[in-house]
């Protein structure tokens, strides 16, 4: 792990800024930025890792629903979508997430994909990972050590 970025949240309720730092490993690459609260990494054997810094929510519950929603539309919207994990008591570290675990076929191919969804500052943040399922037994590991490498710097 050696590849430390982070995306800022400014917050309109709480007036508190905070950074979300993160480590990834060398070989996973910046590919995309859609707003500058959205960015998306590769890794050169196509797994990726992104963080989204949605809107402004009211309490962990809005969490709790709008990860049922969005498993809702993954599952229309999804080949073969298959629902492997959901919880809304995941822990890593004092932080709780709201965990879904789904794998599904994209562009032919069976992928692994994994939501953690928090409350962060008023907001909603969601890290993503996707990987082929065909590896992604074996990427776990490295997924557990992203996600334990998240770090809240609020002011």
């Amino acid at each position: 792990m050696c590849n430390l970025t982070f995306g800022q949240i400014e917050m309109n309720k709480s007036k508190e800024r905070c950074k979300i730092k993160f480590e990834l490993p060398a070989d996973y690459s910046f590919v995309s930025q859609n707003a500058k609260m959205r960015e998306q990494y590769q890794s050169s054997d196509g797994c990726a890792f992104g963080y989204d810094i949605g809107r402004e929510l009211n309490s962990f519950q809005d969490v709790e629903i709008i990860s049922a929603m969005t498993a809702g539309g993954l599952s229309e919207s999804l080949s073969d979508f298959e629902i492997i994990f959901h919880d809304n008591e995941s822990y890593i570290g004092d932080q709780r997430y709201v965990l879904v675990v789904y794998s599904c076929k994209e562009k032919g191919e069976s992928v692994y994909n994994a939501l953690f969804m928090t409350l962060k500052s008023d907001n909603l943040v969601t890290f993503s990972f996707g990987c082929p399922l065909n590896i992604a037994e074996a990427k776990v590991p490295e997924l557990n050590e992203i996600m334990e490498s998240v770090f809240y710097e609020c002011r």
